[in-house]
């Protein structure tokens, strides 16, 4: 059964730290994994020190346990430093805090696009 997610990106304020490549996350729980979603693309969003929010109906997964985020490398821009992720569950109005605090960038950081981030309920 689908249950709504809100997932905010909180994108760091550093130089460069907003990215124009398409982002996509994964939500690991108690109970599974979502399929592969892809976050909105519009042309603002993941600025530097910005919060952006989605909203999708998804598999439940019940307690979040974990997030893989990523991008896809794509645009002139593409590198991205993430302060964090939150993750709001709409049935059960539970809210989970995925810090993250790295560079997904082929250039910046590690060089990795690709994050599996811890999550805590809050």
């Amino acid at each position: 059964m689908a249950v709504n997610y809100t997932v905010s990106t909180f994108t760091g304020e550093l130089d460069g730290a907003g990215t124009n490549a398409n982002v996509f996350i994964t939500i690991h729980g108690e109970t599974g994994k979502t399929g592969e979603i892809p976050l909105g693309n519009r042309e603002d969003n993941f600025e530097p020190g910005k919060h952006d929010v989605f909203s999708f109906a998804e598999k439940n997964v019940h307690k979040v346990k974990k997030i893989t985020i990523r991008h896809d490398n794509s645009g002139e821009h593409s590198g991205w430093f993430l302060k964090k992720v939150t993750i709001e569950h709409g049935d059960s109005n539970k809210k989970w805090l995925c810090p993250c605090n790295k560079w997904l960038s082929t250039t910046e950081g590690d060089g990795k696009i690709e994050r599996t981030l811890d999550c805590d309920e809050v």
